[in-house]
């Protein structure tokens, strides 16, 4: 007997499909990262900079404090933490780095291209051994006028900052940021990100991601006038608190993976933070062997095992080689004070 259905009438095929589709929507779109306003943003212009001290700002200008709602202040250089290590993973023909006007060097901070050894002329190149040289050269210091160009379209990058940071308070979402991002004009969604937890640079493990949106981001009241745009443009920023991306207990943030979809941010800057610096912890990757190291090291460990064989051969007493080795944390470089608060 054929099982009539009018056509009103929903199959439980069909109502099941719709579910698993509206499943599989809800598990595809990150949820929406809750913005910490930002209250006040203060920049330094070093001597011999080409700016004007009201801005519109052409050449670099670096961040010194900031101030967020809920009284949460960062006071001092230290407590930012740039990038050590920059990949763009897709998306080439729509990233690429960007500087001042006016960023000629005379500061003692050149633009981006000539600090990786490049010629600027090489500003729209797709090639990954300049690009992501100039790339980690802009977000490697706290300049906000060396910042990243977004043409509309999808890309995604990955960084590790200078230093790992855990929550001020990871029992709480609270209003104290431990990452900040800055973006030309706050104009752009599109943005999703996930913190790296773990693993290696190539093979890292991740946070859950969430997404961004830089129109509600705060005004910062910052003017830049870059190689690429013809007139000034407004920087906007935002704090995230770490809890936000629901890490694990004792988890620690050390960068994150950002991933664009039909969108084209112009990115200024972002930094792990800290109201102490002494909460930064070592990077991700601070012990890793360097490559030369580890092409090497079957070669030394082999010398090195036939010199004790021969040593204890010849003094039988001696049965434990001594231990060569230790941490070693460095800090990050002095900052740059003459000039005027924005």
């Amino acid at each position: 007997m054929l099982n009539a259905c009018k056509p009103q009438c929903v199959t439980r095929q069909a109502l099941l499909a719709a579910a698993m589709t509206l499943s599989f929507v809800l598990v595809s779109q990150p949820a929406s990262a809750t913005p910490i306003p930002v209250v006040t943003t203060t920049v330094t212009i070093p001597s011999g900079s080409n700016n004007v001290d009201t801005g519109p700002f052409t050449d670099d200008v670096f961040l010194q404090d900031m101030t967020f709602d809920g009284g949460a202040r960062l006071s001092s250089p230290s407590s930012f933490s740039p990038v050590r290590r920059f990949r763009l993973l897709s998306g080439r023909q729509n990233m690429n780095a960007e500087w001042g006007d006016d960023d000629d060097g005379s500061d003692g901070d050149d633009n981006p291209f000539v600090k990786a050894g490049f010629d600027p002329e090489n500003q729209e190149t797709e090639d990954p051994s300049i690009q992501d040289a100039a790339l980690l050269r802009t977000f490697n210091t706290l300049s906000l006028t060396e910042m990243s160009d977004g043409e509309q379209g999808d890309f995604s990058f990955r960084v590790l900052f200078q230093n790992g940071l855990r929550d001020n308070d990871p029992s709480v979402l609270d209003k104290v940021p431990e990452m900040v991002f800055f973006e030309r004009d706050g104009n752009d969604s599109g943005m999703s990100v996930k913190v790296i937890t773990g693993g290696t640079f190539d093979n890292p493990t991740f946070s859950n991601s969430l997404s961004m949106d830089s129109s509600d981001w705060s005004k910062t009241g910052l003017d830049v006038n870059t190689t690429e745009i013809p007139n000034p443009q407004t920087l906007h920023a935002a704090g995230f608190d770490l809890n936000a991306f629901e890490l694990g207990p004792g988890q620690t943030a050390f960068g994150y993976q950002m991933d664009v979809v039909n969108a084209g941010p112009d990115l200024n800057g972002f930094f792990l933070t800290a109201e102490d610096p002494g909460q930064f912890l070592d990077p991700l990757d601070a012990s890793a062997p360097s490559p030369l190291a580890l092409l090497l090291g079957p070669v030394v460990f082999a010398a090195a095992s036939g010199w004790l064989a021969e040593r204890r051969r010849r003094d039988p007493s001696r049965t434990q080689a001594g231990s060569i080795g230790g941490a070693n944390k460095g800090a990050r470089g002095g900052t740059r004070s003459d000039g005027a608060q924005a």
